[in-house]
């Protein structure tokens, strides 16, 4: 789907809530159980649709461009390890690296050359570590801290989620 607000066509203050470029993703997971530890991984390619974006608040000289923003493949591994049956620790490192983007037709190539786009590779790794608890039937409560591993990822991350299962016949 479409990956939110894309950062060209945007006011003053507005943000960008996403890379605005619609993507196709594939993913395979492996897990394995060994009672009381579970290992688990995956690898994952998302091909990222180039689009024509509106260039204008950008440069006016240019009222469009289409950019093909870059691919990704992404891997992660990790454990999990159950100290009770409601209580689990685990650790998971994750990878994504992101392809060059590229302005693959410009309406002013004087002003925005084709070709690929300099800093727009992507290289995001991170080591988290979690805990699940099992908080009643059905009811988890799930919180990880991540650590930034390169420059491109965040260097501190909190995650609290709180997944309820139910069935629905």
């Amino acid at each position: 789907s479409n990956t939110g607000k894309d950062p060209y066509g945007l006011g003053d203050r507005e943000l960008p809530s996403g890379t605005g470029f619609w993507g196709v993703q594939g993913i395979i997971n492996a897990v394995k159980v060994r009672d009381p530890v579970v290992l688990f991984g995956n690898i994952s390619y998302t091909w990222n649709i180039e689009d024509e974006v509106d260039y204008t608040n950008i440069n006016p000289a240019v009222p469009g461009v289409r950019i093909d923003p870059g691919n990704t493949i992404a891997w992660a591994l990790g454990f999990a390890c159950a100290l009770s049956p409601e209580f689990s620790l685990n650790v998971q490192y994750i990878q994504q690296i992101t392809q060059d983007s590229k302005i693959t037709r410009s309406d002013n190539p004087v002003v925005v050359p084709e070709g690929d786009i300099s800093g727009s590779r992507r290289n995001s790794a991170e080591l988290r570590f979690g805990t699940v608890w099992s908080y009643s039937q059905g009811t988890f409560i799930d919180f990880s801290i991540a650590v930034g591993m390169t420059d491109d990822a965040p260097d501190f991350t909190a995650q609290l989620g709180v997944p309820i299962r139910f069935n629905l016949f």
